[in-house]
């Protein structure tokens, strides 16, 4: 069996034999053992996730995310001068994306920006030491990164959809990194500040 998922033009491939996954991409090659029925679910076989298997995503850590639209279509707005201008959906997206430090007691944004198609933002998330919980296919585990992102997106969505604002959804999913030191902290926050500059040249920019 074999799965094929162009996430952010990386090529991403799966390819199940044997009981074993192996994982390739543009820069990386891995095998991973799983059984079968626990890429079963809901009737239908799913793609195994990327994120790593051993790192609980609800751990206090500081994320640097990339939420893409469908399509890599441009529906926030567009770049002037340099400088993004955001439409009206671009502004809720940025307005909620910040408010985020108001509403929630487990998550912090250090820093975001909302470009045409794509939405970057350095999140520390500050959990309690929980118990581990193995979800791979089930509904979200509150408090985790997937599932405060998946509530913004849809937060975007029904906005979009009220309002009657174009908008076709987000990618069904979303870029994470574990910000691992300071010098990785300096060098994502300081190209989220300096995105809307580097459009142009921007992997994002398919257009």
């Amino acid at each position: 069996m074999l799965y094929i998922l162009d996430r952010e033009n990386n090529f991403f491939i799966f390819y199940l034999f044997n009981n074993y996954i192996f994982y390739i991409s543009r820069n990386l090659t891995k095998k991973f053992y799983y059984d079968n029925d626990d890429l079963f679910f809901r009737g239908k076989y799913r793609i195994p996730s990327i994120r790593l298997k051993e790192w609980d995503y609800r751990r206090s850590a500081l994320y640097f995310i990339t939420i893409c639209s469908k399509d890599m279509k441009c529906f926030f707005g567009n770049i002037v001068e340099g400088h993004m201008n955001l439409n009206n959906l671009g502004k809720f997206a940025f307005e909620y994306m910040e408010n985020i430090n108001i509403n929630k007691k487990n998550a912090r944004v250090i820093n975001h920006i909302v470009m045409p198609n794509h939405v970057h933002a350095l999140i520390k998330l500050k959990n309690p030491t929980l118990k581990k919980k193995t979800n791979e296919f089930g509904p979200l585990i509150p408090g985790s990164l997937s599932a405060l992102i998946n509530q913004y997106k849809g937060r975007i969505t029904k906005y979009a959809n009220t309002n009657d604002l174009p908008w076709d959804g987000w990618h069904e999913r979303f870029h994470d990194h574990i910000v691992r030191d300071v010098n990785q902290y300096e060098k994502i926050d300081n190209y989220i500040s300096n995105n809307p500059r580097n459009w142009k040249s921007d992997r994002y920019n398919i257009y």
